[in-house]
Formats: C-alpha cells, structure tokens, sequence
C-alpha cells in the first residue's frame, strides 16, 4: 500500500487527440488491477468525464469555490474502486481560479490522500495556468499524442514549456488510435527525435492503445464491452506499466507538492 497517491496527469497540447477517454478506461483498468482510484476532472471549465462514466453530476467544483459543499460532498463513486471529483461544464469562474482558491481545493484533496492508491488527473489541452498547475503536480505525465503534426507540434510545446519553466525532466508518451502496436513505436519514435533534437528531457514510451474500428470509445460502457482483445491488452500494459514505475521516478513532495505550486501562482 502506497503512503500516498501516485499522481499521474494525462495531458495533451491538442484538443481531440483521446486524453479524457484515456483517462477513463485507465481508471477502470487500474481499478480492476485492485487500486483505489480518484479521478480528478482537470479540464476545469469545460469538464466532461462524467458523461465518459455515465453518471449525473449535481455539484462540482464550483460549489465547492463559493463555499456552499465540501470536496467529500461531491465526490460521485461512479464503481468499485473508481470516484470521481467533477469540475463544471461552461462554468467561466473555474478557469479564473486564484491561488487561494486552488489551495482551497487541493487542500480538502489532500486530505483523502490516505484513502487512495492512484490519483489522476484528466486536464485540459493547451497551456493555460490550470494545465501547467497541474502537470507540475504530477509525479507522472502521460502526453497523448496522435499521427496528426498538429498532435506533435502542440505536444512539444507543452513539453517544452514544463521542462524550460518548470523543470520537469520525464515524460510518458502514449501514442493513441494507432492501427498496430509497431505503429504505436514509430510514432514515438518520431516524436522523440524531434523532442531530443531540442530540448534535454527523458522520454518514456508508456503503450500505445489501438484505433477502434467502430471509432474513439467515448463511454465507460463501451470501453467494458469493447470485442477487441488487442484493445484490452493494450490498455493492460499502458496500466501497468504506470502504476509499477519504481519508486525513485516519483517525486518526493507528491500530493504536497500542490501546495507549493498553489502559493506561488499569480491571482
């Protein structure tokens, strides 16, 4: 049993490229692998993993901002081993947090550290404050990247802007919808040799997960009765592989390392 939460972010500079169907089926993974799952809606403003799970969301992060709920009172377990904290959808004041209210919000988070193994992280696209706060918490970034250049060029910028301005040095990268597993290797491939013509940082292959024929599985429903054993096994060994990573790579503030980044961010 973890002292605390392993923190894994799922990232992405692009918008579309998979990130938050790839959160989904990795909480439901890591949960069939016995852990204890918090899964924290980042894409703060615009959330939507609560479609993802198929639940009804009543109170988000908002209610908890503006003082009317605590963080436990909105937390929804959406099944064995997998809760949510649900952010707002079209809610404008979630992506104008001040650091007060961020420390706010992850001080009632670190509060339920003792009663999870795995806390991860679904954020935004792009580089707004909330993505950089939160990849920086992280003792894990998984960056989702597609074919698309767009997917590279703006993944490389995200890369780029967390390890110039705020040091971080290791990367996962999960190449997403690819039509086999040797596809999977030359996309990282590539996008490796781009990062390390440039920038100094370790990147690390995590798995890629395959294209369904019948499209991108959008909820936790099709994710469960999906027919594609590769599909499985792909998401198998992308869960595993993060949640073995040895104990070393992880940072050694973890989960309190939010309040050092809370402090320090600009109203």
């Amino acid at each position: 049993m973890n002292q605390r939460p392993i923190i894994i972010s799922v990232t992405s500079g692009k918008g579309g490229v998979g990130k938050t169907t790839t959160t989904g089926i990795l909480s439901q993974q890591m949960a069939d692998l016995g852990k204890r799952v918090l899964v924290l809606d980042g894409d703060l403003g615009m959330a939507n993993l609560d479609l993802f799970y198929g639940v009804r969301t009543h109170y988000h992060l908002q209610d908890v901002i503006s003082g009317d709920k605590k963080l436990k009172e909105i937390l929804i377990p959406v099944r064995d081993n997998i809760t949510l904290i649900p952010s707002g959808s079209g809610v404008l004041q979630l992506n104008q947090l001040n650091h007060f209210q961020r420390r706010s919000i992850l001080d009632q988070i670190s509060s339920l550290q003792n009663e999870f193994d795995v806390l991860l992280i679904d954020t935004a696209p792009g580089l707004n404050d909330n993505v950089l706060f939160l990849n920086c918490a992280a003792d894990l970034v998984v960056t989702v990247i597609t074919q698309d250049p767009a997917s590279f060029t703006d993944a490389y910028a995200l890369i780029k802007v967390l390890n110039q301005e705020f040091g971080q040095q290791k990367f996962f990268v999960m190449p997403n919808q690819v039509e086999s597993e040797k596809l999977g290797h030359e996309i990282f491939q590539r996008f490796e040799k781009v990062v390390d013509h440039f920038l100094d940082v370790s990147l690390i292959y995590a798995g890629a997960l395959p294209f369904e024929g019948r499209g991108a599985l959008c909820t936790l429903q099709n994710a469960q009765n999906t027919n594609s054993a590769e599909f499985k096994r792909a998401v198998l060994e992308l869960s595993t592989n993060l949640i073995s990573v040895e104990q070393p790579v992880f940072k050694n503030y973890g989960i309190d390392f939010f309040f050092e980044q809370a402090i320090g961010w600009a109203s």
